[in-house]
């Protein structure tokens, strides 16, 4: 009984190690015809994978030998430092270094108005209100003005309201709307934000300079945006051209939901 159990365990194993044997042979994918097709689709895919890599390259090339401005608009002929378009996306504004801001309507490129900023000075960002109906520039006297898109007329100009005489500043200003339009705010090159009520002109806060005042390029304007729910206004600083290890240039959010 006992060697008729041995013989069958051992017929059993003799059986299996024939089957392992016989499935390298019988497996489609270990057959030659088999390495030899799956060698083919790897060479076809390897083939059409660097073709394709081709065309895009070249698409890419003719795109950009061929992308062309669907217009020209010429202003004064000055350097242009900020460009914004209406929410609309009918105007285009362009500000340049003569001081002046351009409106252009966008399908037909006819000029809208020419609004002047301050004599002598640059004018170094523009935006627009989000119903489009103001617009805002800063300038590098410092100032902030605000003009009626639909009439060309300055509604107002607003300067450090802690009287620093215009005359005695160079300084570029960047501005931006809160989301609902009523804040327009204006952060210039010393690390200064200013906010104001966009209708009445009141000034609403004055955000500090953080830390040393930056040494070195004044000629940008510190950036400012707002945040999607107004709540939030990000701003930040320059860089100290002559320390920038010890002081390093950084981004500052200020929560703006409480102000007046």
């Amino acid at each position: 009984m006992a060697g008729g159990l041995a013989g069958a365990a051992g017929s059993a194993r003799r059986t299996a190690a024939s089957s392992a044997d016989a499935s390298p042979g019988a497996s489609a994918g270990l057959h030659p015809a088999g390495l030899a097709a799956r060698a083919h689709r790897r060479r076809r895919t390897a083939v059409l994978g660097a073709v394709l890599a081709a065309v895009l390259a070249v698409t890419a090339i003719l795109l950009t030998r061929h992308a062309r401005p669907s217009m020209g608009l010429t202003g004064s002929g000055a350097s242009v430092v900020s460009v914004a378009f209406s929410p609309d996306g009918t105007i285009v504004a362009a500000a340049d270094e003569d001081g002046l801001v351009w409106l252009w309507h966008t399908a037909t490129g006819r000029r809208v108005a020419t609004l002047p900023g301050p004599a002598g000075h640059r004018v170094t960002s523009v935006a627009f209100s989000p119903d489009g109906t103001i617009l805002a520039a800063g300038a590098d006297d410092g100032g902030t003005y605000l003009w009626n898109t639909a009439t060309g007329s300055r509604i107002s100009i607003h300067h450090d309201p802690h009287g620093v005489p215009p005359s005695k500043v160079i300084d570029p200003v960047s501005v931006a709307f809160s989301p609902d339009g009523t804040i327009v705010a204006s952060s210039d090159g010393t690390g200064r934000t200013f906010l104001w009520h966009t209708t009445t002109g009141r000034p609403v806060a004055t955000l500090p300079r953080i830390g040393t005042l930056r040494i070195g390029d004044s000629s940008v304007a510190n950036p400012v945006a707002f945040s999607p729910d107004g709540k939030l206004l990000a701003t930040g600083d320059n860089l100290d051209a002559y320390q920038p290890a010890a002081n390093p240039a950084r981004t500052y959010l200020w929560n703006v939901s409480s102000l007046p």
